[in-house]
């Protein structure tokens, strides 16, 4: 038996069932060629011994999914376990973003003027893609690839930064509403720090985990934020406390920064959206326009859609990040209840195998 809080991070390629059924769905390349929608894209390091060809984009989705669910997957939600579990809102805020706008703008100008080459579609381009691997140099295609990946790097990089002071506006206005315990989550250490300086200033209590915590540093910042009625805001990276830890003392979770994997802001939203978790929590966005947010929001939720499919067969309108959230800041006393994302299939019932071919099976959970 495997047991998943997360089986597929981002795409259909992600989820690997040939440890518990051999063959079931074919080998890599197979399952490439049939389910995804790009198959046998050159892959981004092909001098490694490694190297073999990237299966990128979705398809069949629904069919994935039945043969899943027909012979190993068992899917377990959150209301399955916990119907009393209090609402999960998830709101987009927009902000205005602020600071290096000249930076922004540059990166952003880079991007259009150097788009990714599409796949060689010839005899010759394919011939010449061939000597340069062969050679151990980089094709055009793979060049370009390669520096695009860059920019991009660059360009989420610098959104962090811009979207502080307004950020920190917003974070001092939910801090001002009341009683209010907030979980902070970024990316890179200088938007953690800015918050962290803001904090001081302010003279808010806080705590931080980020990549350098060690235990015992994690769990006396759990125990304080849990337990001090003064610790108010808890600033955590996306990589380094989304999963593993309780934070359900938090009303709400404040996403400074976005990540490319989806399942990350998911298991995110979670540290305050689980057991024992006294009222709705409500997750707040922040998107600023003319950054790589413009890039970035839409591809999540085109990844939450290929995801909700593959694991809940569920397709189309409730699968991404934007079907639950406005424009609109209500209060978590006011708003209505909101589900999207890999949430918003929680009230669906759950079908159960009709049979199994043997006693192994993955069992799929949305808590960790």
């Amino acid at each position: 038996m495997l047991m998943f809080s997360s089986p597929a991070a981002s795409s259909c390629v992600d989820l690997q069932v040939n440890m518990l059924r051999p063959q079931l769905l074919g080998t890599y390349h197979e399952f490439g060629q049939r389910y995804c929608t790009n198959p046998g894209v050159q892959p981004s390091y092909p001098s490694s011994p490694y190297a073999a060809p990237e299966y990128r984009g979705a398809c069949r989705l629904t069919e994935l999914n039945q043969r899943l669910t027909a012979a190993v997957m068992i899917r377990r939600q959150k209301d399955d376990v916990a119907s009393q579990l209090p609402d999960k809102i998830r709101q987009k805020v927009p902000i205005e973003a602020e600071g290096n706008a000249a930076e922004l703008r540059n990166i952003s100008t880079q991007l259009q003027e150097n788009p990714v080459r599409e796949a060689s579609n010839t005899q010759e381009e394919q011939g010449l893609d061939e000597i340069a691997r062969t050679m151990g140099i980089e094709s055009d295609r793979e060049r370009s690839k390669r520096e695009r990946n860059t920019l991009l790097t660059a360009y989420w990089r610098a959104t962090g930064p811009a979207k502080i002071k307004g950020g920190v506006a917003f974070l001092n206005d939910l801090l001002d509403r009341g009683d209010v315990k907030v979980l902070v989550f970024a990316h890179h250490q200088a938007v953690l720090d800015a918050y962290e300086d803001a904090m001081r200033k302010a003279k808010v209590g806080f705590v931080r985990i980020d990549g350098s915590s060690n235990d015992a540093h994690r769990k006396s910042a759990v125990d304080a934020f849990q337990t001090q009625k003064g610790t108010r805001v808890a600033l955590l990276s996306i990589t380094a406390a989304a999963v593993g830890l309780t934070l359900n003392a938090a009303q709400a979770c404040l996403f400074a920064e976005l990540h490319w994997t989806p399942s990350l802001l998911m298991q995110a939203e979670d540290r305050a959206h689980r057991i024992g978790v006294k009222s709705s929590v409500t997750c707040y966005y922040l998107i600023a326009k003319n950054t790589a947010d413009d890039i970035m929001w839409p591809m999540i939720n085109s990844k939450l859609s290929v995801i909700g499919t593959l694991i809940d067969g569920r397709s189309g309108q409730g699968s991404g990040m934007e079907s639950g959230a406005g424009g609109a800041l209500p209060s978590p006393q006011a708003a209505k209840r909101q589900r999207s994302g890999l949430d918003a299939a929680a009230d669906e019932s759950v079908a159960t195998p009709k049979k199994h071919h043997s006693e192994q099976v993955i069992v799929i959970s949305d808590d960790d």
